[in-house]
């Protein structure tokens, strides 16, 4: 969950140029930019996927982690329910929120 915390918030910087390239968010948190090359694809997951780990769904963070090493996160927004995406969003948003101030 830390992760796809983390993903949205560095994604959101990049787009939003707070940060500039994700070697200088590499930097400012003292991690390698290919770590935060890998992460950010976890800001692409589907909503509905996002919702599973968040629940605790282990089938759910194993397809979180593949879409990760594998930097392929498309083929899991298939099938994505608009209800699960919408209580999904609000949940991320929270744990934004509260990953943050830790």
């Amino acid at each position: 969950m830390k992760a796809i915390a983390r993903a949205s918030i560095w994604f959101e910087q990049l787009a939003t140029g707070k940060s500039r390239s994700m070697a200088e968010i590499a930097v400012r948190e003292n991690i390698t930019d290919n770590y935060v090359s890998n992460l950010i694809h976890l800001a692409w997951l589907s909503p509905d996927i996002v919702d599973r780990v968040l629940e605790g769904d282990p089938a759910a963070t194993a397809l979180a982690r593949g879409a990760m090493l594998t930097r392929k996160s498309e083929a899991l927004w298939k099938g994505t329910s608009p209800k699960r995406s919408a209580r999904c969003r609000a949940s991320l948003i929270h744990c934004l929120w509260i990953w943050r101030w830790l």
